[in-house]
């Protein structure tokens, strides 16, 4: 599979991966055999990521956050240069870490999937190519447990770790909002230099290649869906469970027909189809009352809870779907309440 091959698929497997559905003895032996296949890396928090795949990210410091970033953005190279393609918890759950590195807060456009794997590539590159001091020089645990330590900047760069003041993730050191908005900026400035020894060349040119061009942009424009009737409930659960089983079979489909020999579809296909269930999983997470999730997180939260949700019903025995009051049953309801003596407030459940 080529690096392109790589990018169509990249954004769609890994947000669809808990969709796969496995047995649990073919999920312990493959998180079995990915540890096995660890065990001569001398790393050893790279083994601990991979072995902890539900740990979060290390942020506790600039030291730990710089590498978990990473160390996790590698185990997604390394997943796929050993596989040919993500498809499984060990790259998502090190995509996810490195993506929770970054302070995307200030950052326009980014619940979209295409800014985010942007941002990080760019990240990658820039690091690629930089000089970083060693370990011992970046502050650490100790270092942040005896002095007021806020931020800390890579030598010679605006790249900033700062530790977020305020909210649910207080006191983790993330890339700050400003490094995370300014990365093209930075990018731009560096991607003249040469890579420095272990780099991993190329990656960041062919996503642009793929995802940058205007004709993908015309295409996921043309492709947008129309969005999920949620006048009601049998039509929010119908369009959620139409859009998420869609999305579901369009990722199978597409991963078997990929890993054929050769492979049952062109990348053209593969391109559009990957747009398509994009656009069916944000469908599906539309129907999700996301408003107490901080919007800044509303993407990534959105997508698990559906994924999530996906599952729960998957184990139900769920009511016909006729069985679910419809908009005449919503308005016949609403109408009764306006003619109760004093009114009733309460949502109509």
């Amino acid at each position: 599979m080529t690096y392109s091959r790589f990018f169509t698929l990249f954004t769609v497997i890994l947000a669809s991966a808990t969709m796969v559905a496995t047995s649990a003895s073919a999920q312990v032996d493959a998180s079995a055999e990915s540890v096995s296949s660890l065990q001569t890396q001398e790393d050893p928090f790279e083994m601990d990521s991979v072995e902890n795949q539900l740990k979060p990210p290390d942020t506790s410091s600039p030291r730990d956050t710089l590498r978990s970033f990473l160390t996790d953005i590698n185990i997604v190279i390394d997943e796929w240069r050993r596989n040919e393609t993500i498809d499984d918890q060990v790259g998502y759950r090190a995509y996810e870490r490195a993506l929770s590195t970054l302070d995307f807060s200030t950052t326009r456009d980014s619940d979209s999937r295409m800014v985010i794997n942007r941002r990080m590539l760019m990240l990658k590159e820039i690091l690629d190519r930089i000089e970083l001091p060693p370990d011992r020089k970046i502050p650490g645990d100790e270092d942040v447990s005896h002095s007021a330590l806020t931020q800390w900047a890579i030598p010679g760069t605006d790249i900033t770790i700062k530790r977020i003041g305020t909210g649910p993730r207080s006191g983790e050191f993330l890339f700050s909002a400003r490094t995370v908005q300014r990365l093209p900026r930075y990018y731009r400035m560096v991607k003249h230099l040469p890579y420095k020894p272990g780099a991993t060349p190329g990656f960041y040119e062919a996503y642009l290649s793929l995802k940058g061009s205007t004709a993908h942009l015309e295409e996921a424009v043309r492709n947008r869906l129309k969005p999920v009737d949620t006048s009601n409930p049998r039509s929010t659960l119908g369009g959620f469970m139409d859009s998420i089983n869609r999305a579901y079979a369009l990722v199978k489909e597409t991963s078997a027909a990929l890993k054929t020999n050769p492979p049952a579809i062109s990348e053209d296909k593969a391109r559009e189809i990957e747009i398509t269930a994009l656009n069916l999983l944000e469908r599906a997470v539309s129907t999700l009352d996301l408003r107490q999730v901080p919007e800044a997180l509303r993407h990534e939260v959105g997508t698990e809870l559906a994924l999530q949700l996906k599952e729960i019903f998957d184990r139900m025995f769920l009511p016909v779907i006729y069985a679910v009051p419809e908009i005449e049953i919503v308005k016949a309801e609403i109408e009764r309440r306006s003619r109760t003596a004093g009114g009733n407030t309460r949502p109509i459940r």
